[in-house]
């Protein structure tokens, strides 16, 4: 009873976002919370540095870049990427990131077991 998943990237992300780097190919198994991805981005930071001011003036802003990750919502089999190393990513653009195979979408629970599979549902 598998199925196959589009996953997309959170709208809260801090986009533009580059994509650095895949953690999965495809054939994988991944684990649900498994590092699917890394990305990096620009944000704008505080300079409270004295060195870094100019005289007369209080802290400014600075841009740098910072990194974060993006893990498996779901479990299951790596079937297909939509993005590549070095991709930039805008958020506007609203198009699946990886499809995943699910062995079960646990659709049927009972007293915490999958229904359908057996699977443990309360860890």
């Amino acid at each position: 009873m598998a199925t196959t998943s589009e996953l997309y990237l959170p709208r809260t992300l801090p986009y533009p976002i580059t994509i650095l780097e895949r953690h999965a190919r495809v054939g994988d198994s991944v684990r649900r919370g498994a590092k699917l991805l890394t990305y990096s981005f620009r944000r704008q930071v505080k300079d409270d540095n004295p060195d870094d001011l100019e005289p007369g003036t209080s802290a400014q802003t600075k841009e740098e870049s910072a990194f974060g990750s993006w893990e498996a919502p779901i479990e299951g089999v790596l079937v297909q990427w939509n993005v590549r190393a070095d991709e930039v990513v805008d958020g506007r653009s609203h198009r699946p990131v990886v499809s995943i195979e699910e062995p079960c979408t646990h659709g049927m629970q009972f007293n915490g077991l999958c229904a359908l599979c057996g699977k443990d549902m309360t860890q």
